[in-house]
């Protein structure tokens, strides 16, 4: 009821997703139809992944083991991305645990879930290949990060359309999305990802992966074409610019 307030004070309501505009007009009602417009933030990092080093070089940088599988989950110190909840999952799984580095980003976020993370990983996961990340990254830092990750897990509970799986698939890597996200344009776009309906069939799909990785390398390769179409800045300012044009004339 306070969020309507500003609603109806605004001259146009923004979403980065159509799934999520759909949603925000089901919720409140049609009158919101007119004033509510997709505009996407541009991907800063894309353009830092443009001209990042090669993946050897990013493997190195952040001293990962260039003879395994880099598998990030989720990307900040954040409950929703269930981190605990995937990690338990793998605990019946040598395999993994043994051809599988685990990247826990935890650079941003909150400092209180982070200290429990790390004293749980520590208790029950002390003798899994996992680098866990806390110190924050430079942009370049970032995509440095995305081309080093083989693989992305990003099962957290709500989102609009994450920034950090994007930039994964603009770096050619494999990304493993819930399937309760809202990603339709994605699929409507033409982009490969692999999906799960629950965190327990994570481990089933990571082997899937790892047994068909070269064949899955190659359904990868027209995503960064796509995703560079749909959230560089070079493709979304303009629509900005319209929209703030259109503001000041409704204004006058």
């Amino acid at each position: 009821r306070k969020q309507k307030i500003l609603f109806d004070y605004s001259k146009y309501i923004t979403f980065t997703n159509p799934y999520t505009k759909k949603d925000f007009i089901n919720y409140y009602g049609p009158e919101y139809e007119e004033k509510s417009k997709v505009c996407r933030f541009g991907l800063t990092p894309l353009e830092s992944l443009k001209k990042t080093p090669n993946k050897a070089e990013c493997v190195r940088e952040f001293h990962l083991d260039p003879y395994k599988l880099k598998v990030a989950i989720g990307y900040s110190a954040t409950s929703g991305h269930q981190h605990k909840e995937i990690l338990n999952t793998l605990k019946g799984y040598p395999k993994l645990r043994k051809r599988c580095q685990f990247i826990i980003p935890l650079t941003y976020g909150d400092a209180n879930y982070r200290n429990t993370l790390k004293d749980y990983i520590e208790k029950e996961h002390k003798e899994d290949d996992i680098i866990i990340l806390e110190n924050f990254l430079s942009m370049d830092e970032v995509a440095k990060l995305r081309k080093a990750t083989d693989i992305m897990i990003n099962t957290q509970i709500t989102d609009q359309f994450s920034g950090s799986m994007q930039e994964t698939l603009f770096a050619n890597n494999i990304v493993i999305n819930g399937s309760w996200l809202p990603y339709g344009l994605l699929k409507e776009r033409g982009i490969y990802f692999e999906e799960v309906d629950k965190i327990e069939e994570i481990p089933d799909k990571l082997e899937y992966i790892i047994d068909n990785y070269d064949h899955l390398k190659v359904k990868c390769e027209r995503n960064p074409e796509i995703i560079w179409e749909l959230s560089s800045w070079e493709k979304n300012i303009e629509s900005w610019l319209e929209l703030y044009e259109k503001a000041l004339e409704r204004k006058k």
